[in-house]
């Protein structure tokens, strides 16, 4: 068994041929066979008989005595007690010949079974774990943006094919579908995070704007909001933003907008936007490493702490307020 078992690992293992091992296996095979004869072959001691006929004779000790001291008094005892036994035990073969068997054909089945190689490249659950991973890529896309309806049929058309490949078993296709949708979900991340900086540039400044120049604020928010559209950000909106800026994420024609309700707007507006970004960074549409510049900007745009005053610059006031 032990024999056995380290062929198969030898071969399941490390590959190695069946018929080198057999080689090396035949010798300790043969050996072991003949220590098996030569131990059938041996016959008891005198001193082993002689404890096996007593026991056999009632036990009473006259068979080994007799054995082991030559004395006239115990040979008529001794002589009775053999005529009772009868013949000796004969060697019982069938235990230990049936364990040699079994092992022997264990032996020989580790030889010669077929062990199946391994399907080349990677695991198929690799290839799930990379399927599911595309899958909330394009969850958290769905969730936070409105795509383009051609971007979303691509996207789609493109996740499907991958699990109509992984059903295939194609490895070669499955690899080219899997970069495509990566390099595509890249681009796509890349152009929502590029909008969105910018968005949030122009909301920071609209912010700052609000307290000098409200009409500089305005038109600074108005390319905010435009840049957000351009993103993808104007779906789900929160009912407070909905209220004012519609469904389409714009101000309405000739809606005023004082310093302080700018602000709120801003700080609103910076904080859908965090959200966002969060969703789509999360799912790993968006690069971690290449949103320090967007962060920047979100935490300028939220000026919801300051108090703006009621001060009208004149022709006394400094430069800048």
């Amino acid at each position: 068994m032990i024999a056995g078992t380290f062929v198969l690992l030898a071969r399941a293992v490390y590959g190695f041929d069946p018929l080198p091992l057999a080689t090396l296996l035949l010798p300790a095979s043969i050996a072991l066979a003949l220590a098996a004869w030569l131990a059938s072959r041996r016959g008891l001691s005198a001193g082993a008989a002689a404890t096996w006929v007593d026991v056999q004779a009632g036990g009473a000790g006259l068979v080994v005595t007799g054995q082991e001291i030559d004395d006239p008094r115990w040979g008529g005892a001794f002589a009775e007690a053999l005529r009772s036994t009868g013949r000796m035990p004969a060697f019982r073969l069938g235990k230990p010949l049936g364990q040699s068997l079994g092992a022997g054909a264990f032996l020989a089945a580790s030889l010669f079974v077929r062990i199946p190689e391994p399907a080349p490249g990677p695991s198929p659950a690799m290839f799930e774990a990379v399927l599911e991973s595309l899958g909330r890529k394009l969850a958290a896309l769905d969730e936070n943006v409105a795509l383009d309806e051609d971007v979303a049929s691509d996207l789609t058309g493109r996740l499907a094919r991958i699990r109509e490949l992984l059903d295939d078993h194609s490895p070669e296709s499955l690899f080219e579908a899997i970069d495509g949708l990566e390099e595509r979900f890249g681009l796509e991340g890349d152009r929502i995070r590029e909008a969105m900086e910018s968005a949030a540039q122009d909301l920071a400044a609209a912010a700052l704007d609000s307290l000098t120049d409200p009409k500089v604020a305005r038109s600074s928010l108005e390319r905010a909001l435009e840049a957000m559209r351009q993103a993808g950000l104007d779906k789900n909106l929160p009912q407070s933003l909905a209220a004012l800026l519609g469904p389409d994420l714009e101000l309405p024609d000739g809606a005023e907008l004082d310093p302080k309700r700018m602000l709120e707007l801003s700080a609103e507006l910076s904080k859908l936007m965090g959200e966002r970004m969060e969703g789509l960074a999360g799912s790993g549409l968006l690069d971690p490493r290449k949103l320090s510049k967007l962060s920047e900007f979100l935490a300028a745009a939220d000026l919801s702490e300051v108090r703006p005053t009621d001060h009208e610059c004149d022709d006394e006031c400094k430069e800048g307020g």
